[in-house]
This record gives C-alpha cells, sequence and structure tokens, in this order.
C-alpha cells in the first residue's frame, strides 16, 4: 500500500526535522534523547519546542525504534500558573522480525492460542485527545532554592486505533501484551518530587494509572475493565548545562488469572481470579539520556 510508505517516510522526515530546525528559533526548544531498558527496548528521539504567545507551547517529537517509528504532537496552554491545558495526537508504524512484533492483528486460534498476522507497515497507530494537569511548586510560597517540593497530576482521555483493524479485533504495536483494540483510553499521572541545586537535582515517584475503555463484551472475564498501575522511583542528573540522565525503577500491576487459563496465549481466553485480582510486581528500569541542542 503505497501511501503508508509515504506516512511511513513522513514520520522519518518528522524524526529528523526536530533536530535541524532546532537553531532557527532563539526563544524555541529542541532535545535529542536516548531510552534503554533491561528489556529488549532501545529507542532514539528528537523534540522541537515552538513557544508562542498567550502562554502556549507546541511541542513536535519524532521516534523511532528497532520495530517502530513514531511522529507526535502536543500544545500545552498554561492560562494560570498551577493549570495547563493539552491536546495531543500521534501517528506510527511499525514493522516485524525474528526477535519482535512491531505492529499486527492478535486473532483467537483453536480454544486458547492466538494468531499474529499482517505485515510490516500494514495499518497506521494513530490517538488523539486531551487532558489537564494541575502543578505545585512550595518555593512559589516559601522562596529558596533549596524549597522546591513539586507535584503534578496529569489526566487525559484519548482515542486510539489502528487503520487495518476493525472494531473487534485486538492488535499489537511495538511489541506490546496485543490486548490493544481501537477505542477510546484513559492516562493519569502523579509526580512528586524534590527539586535540588546539584548535578543530583530531582529525586521522587510517579505514579501512573491506565483505564481501557473499550467496552468490550465480557471484558471484565479477563479484567480488561481493570486500572493498570506503574510506579516508578526516579532520579535526574544534571552533568552539565545541555546533558541530563533520568533513571527509573518500575513496577507495575499484574491481573492475577485461575489455575489452568494464565498461560493461554489468547487473553480473551483467560479468567480472572475475582478473589485476588491484581498483584504488583517488577517491570523494568529504564535509563534516558537527554541532550538540549
Amino acid at each position: 500500500m503505497n501511501y503508508l510508505k509515504l506516512m511511513t517516510f513522513v514520520l522519518l522526515f518528522v524524526c529528523c526535522s526536530a533536530v535541524l530546525t532546532a537553531a532557527s528559533d532563539n526563544k524555541s526548544s529542541a532535545n535529542v534523547s536516548l531510552t534503554a531498558s533491561t528489556l529488549p527496548e532501545f529507542q532514539a528521539s528528537a523534540d522541537y519546542t515552538f513557544v508562542l504567545p498567550a502562554n502556549t507551547d507546541l511541542k513536535i517529537k519524532g521516534s523511532v525504534s528497532p520495530v517502530s517509528v513514531k511522529a507526535e504532537g502536543e500544545a500545552v496552554w498554561t492560562p494560570l500558573p498551577f493549570l495547563q491545558l493539552v491536546g495531543a495526537g500521534s501517528a506510527g508504524t511499525g514493522w516485524n522480525n525474528s526477535l519482535a512484533d512491531g505492529l499486527r492483528i492478535n486473532e483467537p486460534y483453536g480454544d486458547t492460542s492466538r494468531k499474529l498476522t499482517g505485515g510490516n507497515f500494514e495499518g497506521i497507530v494513530y490517538s488523539a485527545g486531551g487532558g489537564a494537569a494541575l502543578q505545585f511548586d512550595l518555593a512559589a510560597i516559601v522562596p529558596g532554592e533549596w524549597n522546591h517540593v513539586v507535584f503534578r497530576t496529569y489526566h487525559s482521555c484519548f482515542y486510539r486505533g489502528l487503520t487495518s483493524a476493525d472494531k473487534d479485533q485486538s492488535w499489537v504495536f511495538e511489541d506490546d501484551d496485543g490486548e490493544n483494540r481501537n477505542g477510546y483510553n484513559y492516562y493519569g499521572n502523579y509526580l512528586i518530587g524534590y527539586q535540588m541545586p546539584l548535578k543530583f537535582s530531582f529525586a521522587g515517584f510517579l505514579f501512573e494509572e491506565e483505564l481501557r475503555l473499550y467496552e468490550t463484551e465480557n471484558g471484565s472475564n479477563w479484567g480488561d475493565d481493570l486500572s493498570r498501575w506503574t510506579i516508578s522511583p526516579l532520579a535526574v542528573f544534571d552533568f552539565t548545562d545541555k546533558i541530563s540522565a533520568t533513571c527509573l525503577v518500575q513496577f507495575r500491576t499484574e491481573r492475577n488469572f485461575i489455575d489452568g487459563t494464565a498461560d493461554n496465549d489468547f487473553y480473551q481466553t483467560r479468567k480472572i481470579d475475582s478473589d485476588n485480582e491484581r498483584s504488583m510486581e517488577f517491570y523494568r528500569a529504564v535509563l534516558i539520556m537527554n541532550y538540549k541542542i
């Protein structure tokens, strides 16, 4: 499909343009980052933020991994120091190799198995939505460079879909669990931390919640209606004015299934343990290296 190849080219172009245009506007800023984790994951990304009138920032971002390419856009309006309103959208596609599935349709096969179908670049994963954030810094009330106890919470609702998937099909993107469906999603987070005038500049905790709003028939049988939490102690190191690193250790909730169904390949054939629906487990450690252009 030629339009998918064209879209892939456009996404790659956005990845590069965020870097190449960085020097054109002194009021704006650009960053390049590399992300790796204890899982077999790697991503390179570049973003460019335009500073617009009326307390508005517009960010474009491009990223590429071994199995995907994505472009994102985000507009942030700050009408009050403690309030931000956000609108965002994204588009991406993927390919597959012997080590990972970048983009597949996840279909039931037999009683409990699954079948992954679809080839490279067969569809665009897109999203659009918005949200709001509340933020607080103790130093705004009690001035002082050692008084930056900060809190921020962000909540959003967005629609996410795959162009090549029907409404009742599940799909894999970037080698995830394959439980995605075209529909609405909720995402929220809570960040609390302490900012310091040191090279070790920030320490805190990030709590993230995801909830799928697909309303899939019988989805509660396999826990599709349960929130999924990720808890991350994090630290930020500012080595220079331009180079920084963020380190996270992540734990997340996992659904508990009754004996005899937990190992079923197709997720909709698993049965949630209603007496003990979720447990917390170690997920991964993440390192993000960032360079300000």
